[in-house]
């Protein structure tokens, strides 16, 4: 263990952060707000990319961190093994922080090449695994992060007793990290409504078996059956099951009513203009996009399902219903708007920005660091 003074404030701890694949959704986020947020005059980071940098890898450069991207041809490429390590001993970090999704055998390469604290950020891949029946990957994941990594960082309670049980993992071993946003980015404006009609608002990936967009059809069809008409849906984002579900909306006869608008820069603009968030997830390990929509103002209606009961618990704004029920998630819905209609609600900020403050998830993880090497700075 290495044991500072606290007087001395000359000793910066080096941190690797690692992330397999392009980033996406929250795994991005926390990232992006360690690059924004860590203490410079306390640590000094470097971003490892094994395979793809993603979209994002200009502004991660931009950062003024350092940033490595070591190409992959697939999970077992050895070279990239080989790469990463020679790149880890160049740099001889003190704490060495990998992001969930790491092929099999990376982490034993680390620990036994590299002589520091391995931290690995387990971002809810259990029930992904199970959904997608890769259970294997479970396992191999569960014996590595029982025997190879030194703290494991999981961003619920829910996924903290997801791994107690699932992986065994003794819970001294495993702590919370509840993730956060930027709140200068997901700015409350109390302005004038751009349309009279009711938006209702999906955003994120297209995928069915995980984020539950199949369900988004039902719902439209749910509200049209109510004879509610004065509304219009849309689909923020894009995904592997985006023609199957224009296909869906298209057999339903319910065009008119939805808008497939893809991948946008400035999804906290748009978020702006939807008076209501749907999240029909199947599986959510903490849903980030809900926590963003209340930080700008917009309310939410969500399946009960994953980390969100836990995350929105107590919060004005946001309404819970039960998993896969489409008159609750209509219900929800419609009775928002008959009570509130266009207004927005400075509520759910207030409670985003007592809870998850992106600053806040950067501070604890920051306490990791230095917890794990006693220092004190």
């Amino acid at each position: 263990m290495i044991k500072i003074n606290k007087i001395n404030r000359s000793f910066v701890i080096k941190v690797a952060q690692i992330r397999w694949g392009e980033p996406i959704g929250g795994v991005e986020r926390v990232l992006k707000d360690l690059a924004c947020y860590i203490d410079r005059n306390a640590f000094k980071v470097l971003f490892v990319f094994l395979r793809s940098g993603g979209g994002y890898e200009a502004e991660m450069h931009a950062s003024g961190h350092g940033v490595m991207v070591i190409p992959a041809r697939n999970g077992y490429d050895i070279g990239m093994r080989i790469a990463l390590i020679k790149e880890l001993r160049k740099f001889a970090p003190d704490i060495i922080n990998e992001h969930g999704g790491i092929p099999p055998l990376i982490r034993p390469m680390i620990k036994m090449a590299i002589h520091a604290p391995l931290v690995s950020f387990e971002h809810g891949e259990i029930e992904v695994n199970q959904r997608r029946g890769k259970a294997w990957v479970n396992k191999v994941n569960g014996f590595e992060l029982r025997h190879f990594s030194d703290k494991v960082i999981v961003n619920s309670l829910l996924n903290k007793n997801l791994l107690a049980t699932h992986h065994r993992l003794p819970e001294d071993k495993i702590q919370v990290v509840h993730l956060g946003i930027d709140l200068n980015q997901f700015v409350y404006n109390q302005k004038s409504p751009i349309t009279s009609e009711l938006i209702i608002g999906y955003v994120g990936r297209i995928n069915n078996s995980d984020k539950g967009t199949d369900f988004l059809p039902l719902l439209v069809s749910k509200i049209l059956s109510r004879g509610f008409r004065n509304f219009r849906l849309q689909i923020i984002g894009d995904g592997p099951d985006r023609k199957s579900l224009e296909s869906l909306v298209g057999q339903r006869g319910i065009s008119g009513h939805v808008d497939f608008l893809g991948m946008q820069p400035n999804v906290h603009d748009l978020l702006s203009n939807i008076d209501i968030l749907v999240v029909p997830s199947r599986t959510e390990a903490f849903g980030l996009v809900a926590i963003e929509a209340l930080a700008a103002g917009t309310r939410v209606v969500a399946f009960a399902t994953g980390a969100l009961p836990e995350i929105l618990s107590g919060c004005p704004d946001a309404q819970i219903v039960p998993q896969g029920d489409i008159p609750a998630l209509a219900d929800a819905v419609l009775n928002l708007w008959k009570s509130k209609g266009k207004q927005r609600s400075q509520e759910g900020r207030n409670f985003v920005i007592e809870r998850y403050d992106a600053r806040r998830m950067v501070g604890e993880m920051e306490n990791v660091y230095k917890n794990m090497l006693q220092v004190k700075i």
